[in-house]
């Protein structure tokens, strides 16, 4: 069992032990996520830094970052990342019944994603800022991540379809 992580150059790098307490510094403890890796510094050091990029330095708004780990935490078969990012949207500003309304809303249909990436498509080069948090693009940024996930309602007709594409 190796005691430290190792670079792609194969320059010993951090062990265990400092790969938790920098988790532990950013985040105050280490979540049980991490436990399976605890045994392994090079996958633990490797789900450290893809934590740090995919989510903790990511530049999404927090809120649109835990909407979007919330809704797809449903897909999860622990419920640990359910309960941690339903919990996370409590301080952002949304109440249990949005919370719920959000993790037990339904995949977009077929039509809905048109319509989204056709309200996408319609965006003039990039965004200067992140729309409002109700409007209608935050609503359509949210499904895409939804939709990028793999997972969308065929209860759309086809016949009743819109495309928004040209």
């Amino acid at each position: 069992m190796a005691s430290a992580a190792t670079s792609p150059d194969g320059v010993p790098g951090a062990s265990i032990t400092e790969i938790q307490a920098e988790i532990e510094a950013r985040l105050g403890f280490v979540p049980p996520f991490y436990e399976p890796a605890f045994g392994a510094p090079d996958v633990l050091d490797n789900l450290w830094r893809q934590t740090l990029s995919a989510y903790l330095d990511n530049p999404l708004p927090p809120a649109f970052k835990e909407q979007l780990a919330a809704y797809l935490s449903r897909y999860c078969a622990q419920p640990y990342c359910m309960v941690v990012h339903s919990a996370s949207l409590r301080p952002l500003g949304f109440n249990g019944r949005e919370v719920l309304q959000l993790i037990e809303a339904p995949p977009p249909d077929e039509w809905t994603v048109n319509e989204d990436l056709g309200r996408m498509a319609a965006i003039d080069g990039p965004m200067a800022t992140w729309p409002d948090p109700a409007s209608d693009l935050w609503a359509s940024l949210l499904r895409a991540g939804r939709f990028g996930s793999g997972r969308i309602s065929t209860r759309s007709s086809r016949a009743g379809s819109k495309s928004t594409a040209s």
